[in-house]
This record gives structure tokens, sequence and C-alpha cells, in this order.
């Protein structure tokens, strides 16, 4: 008996050696890997592109959806949480909300979001970049993947399964280009293998007076405790913007930064228990004239560690726009929604080109 059971474990541990190879090789091999820029597709219903002027007054709304699945109910296993995901109806009453949010601006000129998810399992197979563009039917949009995993192993009795999801950029203008811009950088393997290859969307609309609207959409690393991968990917998006500056053109770049800005004051946010993350933005990260726009009273992102609990659950702001000085902010509102749909809540801009 003693021997049946030395060489029963001994075959599962090998067996269990040999699923484990298996599943490394073959995320190697299918390990998504995306060229520094790809041409996004502009999905709208007309082909007709018409300049903005001057003088015009415009709107953003930036908002991570959290792929429908981290409304104010739920806490994630990556932060410290139990759950992996939602109950499908649990799923369908926060993306109901979140489409509901959407259509109720409808009439913001550039609707910037990040983790949509075009198939997985974690939102249940729903393409939300489908569902999202028939209730915006007067938005052009254009979707990038960030996240290309067709089975992510973990937790090992619940995996996460297949992710396919990505940022999504919505205009009521036709952008003439949209294109995706990998970010440099990466975990060390194998972890990379299951993880986000990180990027954002730049997007360009064309001026009265020949000049560019650039409008980039970005979603920075998380799980980034020493800020190194951040600091590559503010490099880079960092070096786009002033490039685009440069060429005299206009530029607003935003979306879930996934740290805090240089003159973020934990005090300016009231009636909640506030976090701050390490490192923030280096001051230095633009130019002297550059615009943050920050709504500074209200936190845009919570703790996941738990179910949120007003007063209670850890805030802090990390969604926010950064814009060229040829662009006056007029103002910056966080919606207070109580995080009941997404673990981050909608930021609104209101600009004016000079």
């Amino acid at each position: 008996m003693k021997r049946f059971l030395v060489k029963f474990f001994g075959i599962a541990i090998i067996m269990i050696i040999i699923m484990v190879a298996i599943l490394l090789i073959w995320g190697t091999v299918n390990d998504y890997r995306p060229s520094r820029e790809i041409i996004v597709d502009i999905e709208g219903s007309t082909d007709i592109v018409d300049t903005i002027d001057t003088g015009d007054t415009l709107t953003f709304l930036s908002w991570n959806i959290g792929y429908g699945g981290l409304g104010s109910a739920m806490d994630f296993f990556y932060d410290g949480g139990n759950k992996v995901m939602p109950s499908e109806p649990y799923y369908q009453f926060c993306f109901s909300g979140i489409k509901d949010t959407l259509q109720q601006n409808r009439e913001v000129d550039f609707i910037m979001l990040q983790e949509v998810d075009q198939c997985a399992k974690r939102s249940y197979g729903h393409n939300q970049v489908a569902a999202i563009a028939k209730v915006l039917p007067d938005h052009f949009h254009s979707f990038a993947l960030n996240y290309n995993v067709s089975y992510v192993p973990v937790p090992m009795f619940r995996p996460m399964g297949r992710v396919v999801s990505g940022v999504m950029t919505l205009s009521k203008k036709k952008p003439v280009s949209s294109l995706r811009i990998a970010y440099p950088g990466s975990y060390s393997w194998p972890k990379r293998i299951f993880m986000l290859d990180r990027c954002f969307i730049i997007s360009k609309y064309p001026l009265s007076n020949e000049k560019m609207l650039v409008v980039l959409n970005t979603h920075n690393s998380a799980f980034d405790k020493e800020g190194k991968l951040r600091k590559q990917e503010y490099g880079l998006i960092r070096k786009y913007m002033l490039r685009e500056y440069e060429q005299g053109n206009y530029v607003v770049a935003g979306g879930d930064w996934n740290t805090n800005p240089t003159d973020f004051s934990p005090e300016d946010i009231v009636g909640d228990t506030v976090m701050k993350i390490h490192p923030p933005m280096d001051n230095d990260f633009m130019p002297e004239g550059w615009v943050w726009a920050i709504d500074h009273t209200t936190g845009t992102n919570r703790e996941v560690k738990q179910a949120y609990i007003k007063g209670k659950t850890p805030v802090t702001i990390i969604d926010f726009f950064i814009m060229s000085p040829n662009i006056k902010l007029l103002g910056v509102t966080t919606r207070e929604m109580g995080f009941v749909f997404s673990d981050h809540q909608p930021v609104l801009m209101k600009v004016v080109l000079l």
C-alpha cells in the first residue's frame, strides 16, 4: 500500500510538472507581441471628415469601466481581495449601468474608455466594444488591444481564463488616423505571457487652420510598485505629446495613468479615506505651460481589496487629462457615482482651442 501511494503521488507530481510545462510553452508560442505602431480601424456611419474650428468649445470624458466587473459590491484577488469575476446577473447590472451612463453623456465630443472587453471569460464573452458603439451611434470609434491572452491560469482553482480587452476612443468627429502605440517595458518571463501589453491610442482630428487636434487615450501599468514600467511608459507618451505640439498641433492626453499627479493632495478629498500611489508623476513630466486638468476634490479610483464603503474604503486620483498650452481649460469634474458600476469614476472636462 505504501509503495502504491508513493508511486501514485510521484506520477501525480510528474503530471502536474508536464501540464505546467505545456501551459508555459503554449503561452510563450501564442504570446501577443504587437508592433510598436499599428493602424487602428475607425468605425462609424459615414466617411465624411469634418474639421474643428479654433475657438470651439469641446468636451471630453475619460472612464475606466472595469470591464463591467468591478462595481461597488466587488473585491478583486489581484488587489488582495477574494473574488475573480462577478456573477452574471451582477455583471449585467454593472454593464447596463455603464451603457446608461455613456448614453446620458452622448453629447460629449470625445469619450476615452479603458478596460473594455471584446471577448473575455470575466465578462461572459460579451463584446463590449460593439455594445458601446451601439448606444453611441453618432460617435466614431477606435479600439486597440492591450490584453490578449488565451488563458490566464491564476488563481489556480478559479482561473481567469481568456481575456481580450483594450482601450476605446469615441468621437463625434471622424479622425483622419488612429494608431495603437505600444509602450516599452514588460514583466519578466513567464509572468509577461499572462499580463497586459500596455498601449495608448493616438487619434488625429483636422482643424480649419490646417493643424491637428491630437487625442491620446492611455492606460498605464498597474501592479508596478516601484514605478519602473510606468516611468518608461510616461517617457514615451511625453515624447509623442511634445512632438505633436512642436508641430503646432493641439494635444489632449487622458485616461487611467495608474499613479497620482504631481500636485496630488489627499487633504483636498473630503469625506473619504485617501490613499497615495507611489511614486507620483515627476514634477518635470511636462514643461511649464502645459495644463493639468484634475478635479482635486473627488476620488477617481478606489481600493478593491473589499467592497466599497463610503468613508472607509480608500480612494485616490489617477484619472485626469494633460493638455498643451494652446488649449484653455474651462472646467473639469469627476462624477461622484459611489463606484456603483466600476472601481473608477468618470472624469468630464470642457476646453476651448485658442
